[in-house]
């Protein structure tokens, strides 16, 4: 994923990125018979106000996960691989979907006093 795809993501979610990091993508190590496909583009870790959220494909699959925030929750419905800290999604637009539901989980939680 390119680093401005992830950024418009986030953006239209409405989740204000403090900073972003590159990484590797950690299902598809870097590896000479992987460098022109999708698998071997970089993964995307933001900081956020919440914690941090790594983003990134994973073959066919958009990984979005937020393990390092407070929310530990399903965040669809959908039929898609997912537990309580992260989610599958299919393409752009289904990201985009999980992020805002993402952000309406985090916006809800108790601000620490």
């Amino acid at each position: 994923m390119e680093k401005m795809d992830a950024q418009a993501l986030f953006a239209l979610a409405e989740i204000k990125i403090l900073n972003m990091f590159e990484m590797v993508n950690p299902y598809w190590p870097r590896h000479p018979d992987y460098y022109k496909t999708i698998i071997n583009s970089p993964w995307w870790l933001a900081q956020t106000k919440f914690g941090m959220i790594m983003i990134g494909w994973r073959k066919r699959v958009i990984c979005i996960n937020w393990e390092n925030t407070n929310v530990h929750k399903e965040i669809t419905a959908d039929d898609v691989t997912k537990n309580d800290v992260m989610v599958h999604a299919w393409n752009k637009e289904k990201a985009l979907e999980y992020l805002i539901s993402l952000r309406k989980e985090l916006e809800a939680l108790p601000s620490p006093q």
